[in-house]
């Protein structure tokens, strides 16, 4: 049976911040000895330090985590240079897994990814829920990032997470895994614990608007035409933009949206998934971040602050009807860096966490461990999905409490 514990600070020191997160999380505990370590840290913190020093003071954890743009726990949201946030997790070894690619670059990611699931499998086949933290550059198609575990895995098993950041900066991200530092890689956990059972959830606070855009010409996941047009020369002419400006520089205004299929409209409390596309090279063709095909129909979209925090304060009452009364051994969360200090004032990010948290915890303290990424995982409407702009709560209960 695993127990799970955890903490944040914003403490300068790499090493003294992961020995403050580690004694915080294990309060009242023996010693800090624990089998498993997830570590979610800010670029300004010296990842080597934050490791080394993990492993001296719970000598035999497994180390895993990745790089973000801040952390959340049960006091609230942090984005400073050396934010921190851990999940200390103790039991069996036979109940979890974790696994590793050192890189990513050039990788297909189908191929990358069932490697990477066929190594969790091979060192636990009782896994039923998948941890992902990978690169953000390299998940592209993202469905075939994901066909890639359920060609191992199957489709039933939940695939969730996060990709890591760099300070909201299209540069680079970084991976932990045991005494290294990947960059551009990716890692994953398997929980495989029988006494657990686990609710996920996904909200994001786009509207949809507008005629339907139609893909005209695309190869994969590269759109090169939207309603006749060269899809870039028509996106900036629709936003009076010239042609030169960045995708990087639009923000979230050419964030083009998918419908979904009506029967899951109410679970997601959307009618739609949001995504924003990339330039590439200089033909003005889009990098969309799921294969696509022509015909498809896309629809522009708005970011409305309302429907943020309408959705936020939906999602958590929606998981804590599913815990049946049952206190959350364990909350994962994974919230987009959109949804951070870019755009909402400290008070405004505290407000939004609450919205998802109270429901779910009234107030208690839960280990609880939140991250700011660059694009998450999660699933909706019984199928595992890449999104972005949006929140994701994996909420852990056990069975027979």
């Amino acid at each position: 049976m695993l127990e799970f514990y955890a903490a944040t600070t914003g403490m300068l020191n790499s090493k003294k911040a992961i020995t403050e997160c580690l004694k915080k999380a294990l309060a009242g505990q023996p010693n800090l000895d624990c089998d498993l370590i997830i570590i979610h840290a800010n670029m300004g913190h010296n990842f080597i330090d934050l490791i080394s020093e993990a492993k001296r003071l719970s000598d035999g954890a497994t180390i895993v985590g990745c790089s973000t743009t801040g952390v959340i726990g049960m006091d609230g949201p942090d984005e400073s240079p050396r934010a921190l946030g851990i999940m200390a997790i103790k039991g069996p070894r036979n109940e979890f897994a974790v696994a590793g690619i050192d890189t990513m670059v050039n990788k297909d990611p189908y191929t990358a990814c069932a490697h990477l699931a066929e190594d969790l499998k091979n060192k636990n086949p009782d896994i039923n829920l998948i941890n992902f933290m990978p690169s953000w550059q390299d998940v592209f198609p993202t469905d075939r990032t994901i066909e890639g575990f359920e060609s191992v895995f199957g489709k039933d098993i939940p695939v969730f997470g996060g990709c890591a950041a760099d300070a909201m900066l299209p540069k680079t991200s970084f991976q932990f895994l045991e005494d290294q530092v990947l960059e551009r890689g990716a890692v994953a956990i398997g929980f495989a614990d029988p006494t657990l059972e686990y609710h996920l959830g996904v909200s994001h606070g786009h509207m949809a608007f507008g005629s339907p855009i139609e893909v005209t010409r695309c190869e994969g996941n590269r759109i090169y035409e939207l309603n006749g047009q060269p899809a870039w020369k028509f996106i900036c002419e629709k936003l009076d933009l010239p042609e030169s400006t960045s995708f990087l520089e639009t923000g979230e205004l050419h964030a083009l949206a998918l419908e979904l299929p009506e029967k899951i409209h109410e679970e997601f409390g959307n009618s739609h998934l949001v995504y924003a596309s990339m330039i590439i090279n200089k033909d003005g063709s889009l990098i969309y971040p799921l294969q696509i095909k022509v015909g498809t129909k896309l629809f522009w979209s708005r970011r409305d602050d309302k429907k943020i925090f309408m959705g936020a304060e939906y999602l958590g009452k929606r998981l804590h009807e599913k815990l049946a009364g049952k206190k959350p051994v364990a909350v994962f969360h994974v919230e987009c860096g959109s949804r951070g200090s870019n755009y909402f004032n400290q008070t405004e990010r505290e407000k939004l966490i609450r919205c998802v948290q109270v429901p779910l915890t009234v107030d208690q303290n839960i280990p609880w461990l939140g991250w700011y990424a660059n694009g998450e995982f999660g699933p909706v409407g019984g199928k595992n999905r890449y999104f972005h702009f949006s929140v994701v709560l994996c909420t852990l209960i056990r069975i027979n409490e």
